[in-house]
C-alpha cells in the first residue's frame, strides 16, 4: 500500500503555476512606453530600444535596478484582474489597459529588494501565460518583453 501511494505521489502532475508567480529571472528588454513622458532628457526616457531590466541568480542589472549579489529578494502579491485594476495605487494600468494590451485575469505584483544598496523594483508587474511585464514610472508604464531565447 505504501508503494502504490509513493507511486502515485511521484507519477501526478502538479499545477503549481496557478498559484506561483511566472519566473521572472530572464533578460526583460524595454519594448514601449505608454503614458506621459515628463523627463524627456532623464536616462529612463531616451531609445527604450537599447533598455533592459535582466535579473539572474540573486542579481540585476538594467535600466531601473542593479544589484550585484548584494542580497536581492523577491516577493510578488497575486491578483485577479478586477482587483488589480481596481487599486488606487495602479491607476495608471486601469487608465491604459486597452494600450497596455493586459488581458489575462492573474496579475502578479512582484517586489525585488537589493539589501546591498536599499533600492527596490515595485511594482514589477506580470501575467499568467504572459511574456510581458511593466513597471510603471512617473505618468506612464514601461512594457517589457523577453524572449525564449533569453530564458533562463
Amino acid at each position: 500500500m505504501k508503494k502504490l501511494l509513493l507511486i502515485l505521489v511521484f507519477l501526478t502532475p502538479f499545477n503549481v503555476y496557478g498559484f506561483y508567480a511566472p519566473l521572472i529571472e530572464v533578460k526583460w528588454n524595454v519594448v514601449d512606453f505608454v503614458g506621459v513622458r515628463h523627463w524627456t532628457d532623464s536616462r529612463h526616457h531616451k531609445s527604450d530600444e537599447t533598455k533592459y531590466q535582466e535579473f539572474i541568480q540573486g542579481s540585476s542589472e538594467g535600466t531601473f535596478l542593479n544589484c550585484d549579489y548584494q542580497g536581492q529578494t523577491y516577493t510578488y502579491n497575486r491578483y485577479d484582474i478586477d482587483d488589480f485594476l481596481n487599486n488606487n495605487e495602479m491607476y495608471l494600468f486601469k487608465k491604459y489597459k486597452k494600450e497596455l494590451k493586459i488581458s489575462n485575469d492573474t496579475i502578479f505584483v512582484h517586489r525585488i529588494y537589493c539589501t546591498g544598496t536599499n533600492d527596490a523594483l515595485y511594482p514589477f508587474i506580470t501575467q499568467k501565460d504572459s511574456k510581458r511585464a511593466y513597471y510603471p514610472f512617473e505618468e506612464g508604464v514601461y512594457v517589457l518583453e523577453y524572449d525564449d531565447i533569453d530564458f533562463k
